[in-house]
């Protein structure tokens, strides 16, 4: 009965995923089993999505929790921002952290990083997914159809009032690195609203030190991404708080077999980085 529960669900999984575009074998859907006793695996800034086999940490808000009861049932709280990891020296087996530290500043997520390194096991895995700044920099140099996968977003009445006549690339990119610059974005602070062409000559480099330039984490917006991330910065990062090996990896090709399973990976990878650092 168990067995057939399981299909079902996977199957159902299979038809969802290839309504959006992915391919997916419920093979190892069913067979997959993060669930392992004898490790400890956090999932950082889970929000809603729970790993089986993870504990879940996340900074209790209303804009995305209905109730604080419910939340601390669910989660351990944690805030990316101010708190250490509530866990011992070298006692944890794999991190994994998707689409978090784009809403946090630079300072913040250097803690993050060193605090993980402190937590993990030596051979533990700390897995990042974030936004691509320099690959979504790059695409959005030339006219292309890359952006239309977005567009369903930015058709959101609660959150954009996007004139279609007038929107450009250069406003999917904002949207993505500095939404508060964004000028479609409901919440935007007007005065830091960069028009397109102030930025649509800088190189890369010029770019994302703009456009992050006096923008912080505002509470009531937590949803905002203030900030950009590209392989070398994570790495130098990474770097300074210890750790040796540190690889750019891919759509679920995590080096830990524990999160290579149909769980990971799940938000965007159509603009992710990822990043894997090993203790």
């Amino acid at each position: 009965m168990k067995i057939q529960i399981k299909l079902t669900f996977a199957k159902i999984i299979k038809i969802l995923f290839k309504s959006l575009g992915y391919e997916i074998d419920i093979r190892k859907l069913i067979s997959s089993d993060t669930t392992q006793v004898d490790k400890l695996n956090l999932n950082i800034a889970s929000g809603s999505y729970v790993i089986p086999g993870f504990k879940s940490l996340d900074m209790y808000s209303p804009h995305y929790y209905k109730s604080k009861k419910k939340f601390i049932e669910t989660r351990i709280e944690y805030d990316l921002r101010n708190d250490d990891i509530p866990f011992a020296n070298c006692s944890v087996d794999n991190i994994y952290i998707s689409h978090a530290i784009e809403h946090v500043e630079n300072e913040e997520v250097k803690k993050f990083i060193n605090e993980s390194f402190r937590v993990l096991k030596k051979g533990g895995v700390l897995r990042i997914a974030c936004p691509d700044a320099e690959f979504l920099y790059a695409v959005s140099q030339f006219d292309n159809e890359y952006w239309k996968w977005r567009v369903p977003s930015l058709s959101n009445p609660k959150r954009y009032m996007t004139d279609w006549d007038k929107c450009n690339q250069y406003d999917y990119l904002m949207r993505e690195l500095s939404t508060p610059r964004m000028r479609f974005y409901k919440n935007k602070i007007p005065d830091k609203v960069l028009d397109y062409d102030e930025v649509k000559n800088l190189d890369y480099t010029e770019f994302v030190d703009v456009i992050k330039k006096d923008i912080h984490f505002r509470e009531e917006y937590p949803a905002a991404h203030i900030n950009n991330w590209d392989y070398k910065r994570l790495e130098n990062l990474g770097l300074k708080a210890g750790f040796k090996n540190i690889i750019r990896s891919k759509y679920l090709g995590s080096v830990s077999e524990t999160m290579r399973s149909c769980y990971f990976d799940k938000t965007a990878p159509q603009m992710s980085l990822y990043v894997e650092m090993i203790k």
